[in-house]
């Protein structure tokens, strides 16, 4: 699974402070590799819906850009062209996604898709120019910050975590500012430019 954004180490509950070996061991590595292939349900997750559902997302930030470029391109300053990449993810397997280029000039800026299977986020792509990269995830529409998006539950004694009660997720595209920061703001066509300023421009 990629890393959507880096976490902070968790410290381990005391009876993880020795790696698990044998039955026990071999019992915890089945718990966690049928949770990650199975909804919360216990059904068996739809990987093709998975892959479909991040691309439809991908194509509404890309027609997103193309809205707040509009006059740009329309006064012939500004280009949009895509590429297509090939993304290989755990579970998903190997497939293709578009990739979009911004040109400004002598500059340009691409929007690379990173994935879709990561740490607290529904997706990742990164807006890559000649003074570096910021990324833009896919996140819960109510998170303030990264640190929302990450759930720990640590099992202590044997006594199992009481489960909270799930809510339907409203996802919604992000810019997060580079590290140390890394503060989440909203996707319109101000903070959209001033990305594009950043990174092309420095």
């Amino acid at each position: 699974m990629i890393e959507g954004m880096p976490t902070s180490r968790t410290p381990r509950a005391p009876q993880d402070a020795q790696r698990l070996s044998g039955k026990s061991g071999f019992d915890q590595l089945v718990q966690k590799e049928t949770q990650a292939v199975t909804d919360p349900a216990g059904k068996p997750v739809d990987w093709a819906a998975q892959r479909e559902e991040w691309l439809k997302y991908l194509d509404q930030l890309y027609s997103f850009s193309e809205e707040a470029l509009k006059e740009y391109v329309q006064a012939h300053q500004v280009s949009i062209d895509y590429e297509n990449v090939v993304l290989v993810e755990e579970y998903i397997g190997r497939y293709t996604a578009r990739q979009m280029i911004v040109r400004i000039g002598r500059k340009q800026v691409r929007f690379e898709p990173i994935g879709t299977l990561l740490v607290g986020t529904k997706g990742r792509v990164d807006a890559v120019g000649p003074f570096g990269k910021v990324p833009i995830l896919l996140l819960d529409s109510e998170a303030r910050s990264l640190q929302d998006m990450i759930k720990v539950s640590v099992n202590i004694g044997g006594a199992a975590p009481i489960p909270r009660a799930r809510r339907e997720i409203k996802w919604a595209w992000r810019i997060v500012s580079r590290a140390p920061d890394r503060k989440i703001t909203e996707l319109n066509k101000d903070n959209f430019l001033s990305l594009l300023t950043e990174v092309a421009n420095g």
